[in-house]
């Protein structure tokens, strides 16, 4: 197996985990803004294999956590056809001695705080549980993302000052500048 970078394997890393995990989809920019290009990013590596086809990848980020800089396993997953062969362990094994490297004393697993899925790695995933058990680590909370499964209807009767509209592909650019310009 070769390392490469996460960006490398982007699209086929998504695909695999879309397929794994349908009600837990991502994208290429929620991966880049939540993870590869987030202000926290530490480090991010993926592997594969002889023919140069997606293995596994893990994302590191770090944050203060009340008065304890904290190590986040932001992301982690290895494709089904490789795991309990040593791949999953190896990198969690290599992102607690990069948090020690960086004498992050406390390592955090599915609670981003990015929210991207927290409650996945425990809630729905039983073998991930085990794994992460297996290696030290401790059932402390759950987080939970909440997903709504319907549409929302507008009430047109809205009264008042506020205006409401639905966001046009043509606005769609402004509309993120905004928002970035004035929530962070």
């Amino acid at each position: 197996m070769k390392e490469v970078s996460v960006k490398s394997v982007l699209k086929e890393m998504i695909n695999y985990w879309n397929e794994e995990f349908v009600n837990y989809p991502l994208s290429v920019r929620l991966v880049e803004e939540k993870l590869l290009l987030h202000k926290d990013h530490i480090k991010s590596y993926a592997y594969i294999n002889d023919d140069n086809e997606f293995v596994s990848a893990i994302i590191l980020k770090r944050c203060l956590q009340g008065d304890v800089l904290t190590g986040y396993i932001s992301f982690i997953f290895v494709k089904k056809e490789y795991r309990k062969q040593g791949i999953g362990t190896k990198m969690v094994n290599d992102a607690l001695d990069i948090f020690k490297k960086l004498n992050l004393p406390r390592v955090w697993l599915g609670c981003d705080y990015g929210c991207l899925y927290s409650g996945l790695f425990i809630d729905n995933n039983e073998e991930s549980h085990k794994f992460f058990l297996n290696r030290g680590f401790i059932f402390d909370h759950n987080t939970h993302n909440l997903i709504l499964s319907k549409r929302i209807k507008f009430d047109k009767s809205l009264s008042g000052e506020y205006k409401y509209q639905l966001l046009s592909e043509d606005l769609r650019e402004e509309f993120l500048k905004f928002v970035l310009s004035n929530f962070s």
